[in-house]
């Protein structure tokens, strides 16, 4: 990971010490804000769609270590303009053994065609 996105290696050591192989965050905004939804933290051999006490591992972890989580993420997901106007959504998941990460980013955007004619009801 490049210093952008790198964990702290401590953070990483410490997840790792207690089991965990995986962090998935998602998130969404619109209006000019955003947030992450949820977050989380897999063990070796689980699927993070089958996880129901996600709340649960984040809540047991210390406020510091879950705050340097957010913030990373945060820095993360800054790349993109997801959050304005009509918004997005999306998941950054980061794979703690590899030291690796994987972003997808969903964004939203209306667009207006204008079309314009002219005329005459009037037959020559």
């Amino acid at each position: 990971m490049d210093g952008k996105h790198a964990l702290n290696p401590a953070l990483n050591f410490y997840l790792q010490d207690l089991g965990y192989t995986n962090i998935y965050v998602r998130f969404s905004g619109s209006g000019d804000s955003g947030d992450y939804e949820s977050m989380v933290l897999i063990t070796k051999g689980e699927d993070k769609d089958d996880i129901s006490d996600c709340e649960d591992r984040v809540k047991g972890l210390p406020p510091n270590i879950v705050q340097e989580i957010e913030s990373r993420f945060t820095k993360m997901s800054e790349s993109h303009d997801w959050w304005n106007n009509d918004g997005g959504h999306g998941e950054i998941a980061i794979d703690l053994l590899e030291n690796t990460y994987q972003t997808v980013y969903h964004i939203a955007r209306t667009e207006h065609d204008t079309y314009s004619e002219e005329g005459s009801f009037i037959e020559d």
